[in-house]
């Protein structure tokens, strides 16, 4: 879950969203509060799951990330929410 792989998408995601950066404003740092992995249902694909704190330059938030990825590991798409 916390692969290397992850980190990377993780710190993309944070530095190039634009509606992140609209949201919240530029992500100075960020640090990983918890992580888990959903296994799946019908209704939800198997995704790993993060809940990350970040820091901008004017406040500090906690967002939760789902990111879901192809069986080869290649980024399929995701999810943010505060």
């Amino acid at each position: 879950m916390k692969s290397d792989e992850n980190i990377k998408y993780i710190e993309q995601i944070l530095a190039n969203d634009g509606k992140l950066k609209k949201d919240y404003g530029e992500v100075e740092s960020y640090n990983i509060v918890s992580k888990g992995r959903f296994s799946g249902s019908p209704s939800l694909p198997a995704h790993n799951h993060y809940k990350i704190r970040i820091q901008t330059k004017n406040n500090s938030q906690v967002i939760f990330l789902n990111i879901f990825k192809e069986e080869s590991g290649k980024l399929i798409k995701y999810e943010y929410e505060d």
